[in-house]
């Protein structure tokens, strides 16, 4: 049982490991998804970011072109400086002479060569006189360096009837460039650390899932290993009675009642495993159909007015006066389920002692409660009193109980969509039955 518990447990483990990788492989993809549209897009957003700026700042400079008779080299110097770009202006074919205040990777002038023949093979040639005027042109246009070096480029040219101008303005993206490189790496850890998390989440979900398993994986092997025991005591009776017969003709009536007893037990128990197998495997059901409570009440006292009486114990049946409405139900199914507690009561009750069968109306429910004044369940023992071979205490065992009886009785009170439990108030060992009343 031991092997058999220890390869279940790691056949679990496997499954759970495999559940972890599956599940952090689906959402790591899809992390990973989604966090490269949202770095695409926020370059997308910074590219046409840089592109309005560009515009922008040709405009400007463009307008203080047309709107100053003379340009000042402090004035080109501001611009490039603040703007991190490279100027070049001609008038008339005329470039100023300008050694630039800007330091680029790759020389200024073969970006200023490359910008010009990028423009030419456009259409505008900023060193030759245009054919026409008045004629305004201007391009945009990226560009890189030696360097791995990029660049936003706008060239502008205006041909009017007091001559032509031309400029270029190459936008140094070094610093933007550094910008998205630390998205970039930013965008990365958070990757890192969200399926970092994910994985962990992964395992502690995929942990929780297949605990179940386990648990009804445990449940299974102690009741396979609780009811091997249970048959391996009447079975040992079995042997030594028959082992015995014949030895002594005295001896043989007591030893074939022995049998007897023994056989009986072991049916009442297969039966029950039988039930609470069917019951586990969603076959057990009920014929649901109108229960009168008299015809219950009496069909118990019937049952158990004998047995009491044989072991000199008071049964009563304390009822309202008023007459019981009908509930919906199964009436062998709740004979079957009363009968285990008045048959635990007997079992448990002193002789002399009382048994008390009482029954409520509420608004929605009806309850059946059957108590005893016999040992009272341990407080430590209450919570598990409906497990399966479970027995509180020697106070409450017997020989001809093998645990099973509550557990049956619960699984028929949830098929009847009530509920049976351990009254922890009363004063003596009250086991009730509450029933929907529609």
């Amino acid at each position: 049982m031991n092997n058999l518990g220890t390869s279940a447990a790691r056949a679990l483990n496997t499954l759970r490991l495999k559940l972890t990788v599956q599940t952090f492989v689906v959402f790591g993809l899809v992390l990973v998804t989604l966090s490269g549209i949202l770095l695409s897009f926020a370059e997308s957003q910074w590219h046409r970011s840089a592109e309005n700026d560009l515009l922008n700042r040709l405009a400007y400079v463009t307008t203080h072109l047309r709107s100053e008779s003379v340009i000042k080299d402090t004035w080109i110097f501001q611009q490039e400086v603040s703007n991190q770009a490279v100027l070049w202006l001609s008038d008339g074919g005329h470039p100023f002479h300008y050694k630039g205040a800007w330091q680029t990777e790759t020389d200024r002038q073969v970006l200023l060569q490359r910008a010009k023949q990028i423009a030419a093979d456009n259409g505008m040639d900023v060193e030759s006189t245009p054919s026409g005027f008045p004629l305004e042109q201007q391009i945009t246009f990226p560009m890189e360096g030696d360097h791995a070096d990029t660049y936003l480029v706008g060239v502008w040219t205006l041909s009017s009837n007091s001559g032509w101008h031309s400029l270029i303005y190459i936008k140094d993206l070094r610093s933007e460039q550094a910008k998205i490189h630390n998205l970039r790496i930013i965008c990365l850890v958070l990757l890192v650390t969200g399926c970092c998390v994910q994985l962990l989440l992964s395992w502690w979900i995929s942990g929780k899932s297949s605990r179940p398993v386990l648990r009804a994986f445990q449940n299974q092997v102690e009741f396979v290993a609780a009811a091997s025991h249970e048959l391996k005591s009447p079975l040992a009776v079995l042997s030594a009675s028959t082992a015995a017969l014949g030895i002594s003709e005295e001896n043989d009536a007591a030893l074939k009642s022995s049998i007897q007893s023994e056989c009986t037990r072991m049916g009442q128990l297969i039966q029950d495993l039988l039930l609470l197998a069917q019951n586990d495997a969603g076959s057990w059901k009920i014929e649901l159909g109108t229960v009168n409570l008299d015809d219950l009440f009496s069909e118990l006292l019937a049952r158990f007015s004998l047995i009491t009486a044989q072991k000199h114990q008071q049964l009563r049946f304390d009822l309202p006066e008023e007459n019981l409405p009908d509930i919906p139900g199964d009436f062998q199914r709740l004979v079957q389920l009363l009968s285990i507690l008045l048959d635990n009561a007997c079992s448990y009750t002193q002789e002399y002692g009382r048994i008390t069968v009482s029954a409520r109306v509420g608004k929605r429910s009806l309850t059946i409660s059957v108590a005893d004044n016999g040992p009272i369940i341990p407080t430590e023992h209450r919570e598990r009193i409906f497990e399966r071979f479970y027995r509180a205490d020697p106070s409450r065992k017997s020989s001809g109980h093998s645990g099973l009886g509550l557990s049956i009785a619960q699984e028929l009170a949830r098929l009847h969509q009530g509920r049976l439990y351990l009254d922890t108030q009363a004063a003596e060992t009250t086991f009730s039955l509450e029933l929907p009343l529609r």
